[in-house]
Parts: structure tokens; sequence; C-alpha cells
């Protein structure tokens, strides 16, 4: 378990710095870690047991981000990530991390937010986004 926890912090570490770099997440760094969380989880985890888990915590990775790409709202490397993060780590993990994440995220773009004195515009376009599905209004549009 530990090893599969510092191999997703190196991961993910490699991953943040392309992303901030270059605004992706490539396959180079998402596939060999989602074959690297299959073959641990057969090698050290359980055999065809641990093999399961992995799977199973890849799809859930896949799942849990698929209506969020689908929508726009994050890219296809953030998919395979959370996937890989899935296949190190197990569907629990990446339930977990999923969830983290959206709250941490939910935090900082409502601090970032407030910092550019634009929260009532941000939450206005939430209301209307789930009220009548319209999307955004940018200042100086007219609907």
């Amino acid at each position: 378990m530990i090893f599969s926890i510092i191999l997703t912090v190196i991961i993910l570490i490699v991953a943040a710095g392309w992303d901030i770099k270059t605004g992706t997440i490539p396959n180079f760094i998402t596939i060999p870690a989602v074959i690297a969380g299959l073959l641990l989880s057969v090698v050290y985890y359980g055999g065809f047991l641990g093999l399961k888990e992995s799977f199973f915590g890849a799809g859930l990775g896949l799942l849990l981000l698929v209506i969020p790409f689908i929508l726009g709202g994050i890219g296809g490397g953030d998919v395979k990530l959370m996937a890989a993060i899935g296949a190190l780590n197990g569907w629990e993990f990446v339930l977990y991390a999923f969830l983290y994440s959206a709250v941490v995220g939910g935090i900082m773009a409502a601090a970032i937010s407030l910092w550019n004195k634009k929260l009532g515009q941000v939450i206005f376009n939430i209301l209307m986004q789930f009220t009548t599905g319209q999307f955004k209004i940018e200042e100086g549009e007219k609907s």
C-alpha cells in the first residue's frame, strides 16, 4: 500500500508540473501509471482479486469524471489521471480523492472569485445553469 501511495504522489507531482507548464496531462504519464497500478495489484496485492480491485478503481476514476469531461469542464488527461489513481489505489481511495478534490476545488474557485470581486456573478451563473440550463452571460452581453 505504501509503495502505491508513494508512486501516486510522484505521478501527481509530475502531472501537475506538466499541466502547469503546458496545460495538458499527456498519455505518457497517465497510461504507464494505469499499467503500473494493474501490475502492482497482481504482484503485491493479491493476484486476481488485486487486479479486480485495480480495474474497479480505474473504472470508477473514469466514471467519476466522464460527465465533467463531456461538459467541457476538464480535459481528458484529468480523467485518465483519476483512472490511474484508481488503478494504483483502488475504488475507495479514488472515491475519497474525488470528493476531497471537489471540495478543495470549490473552495479555491470561491476564493479566486471573491478575490476578483466576481463571486456574485459566479453564484448567479451557477443558479442560472441549474434553473434554466443556460450557460453564463458575460458582462456586456444581453440574452
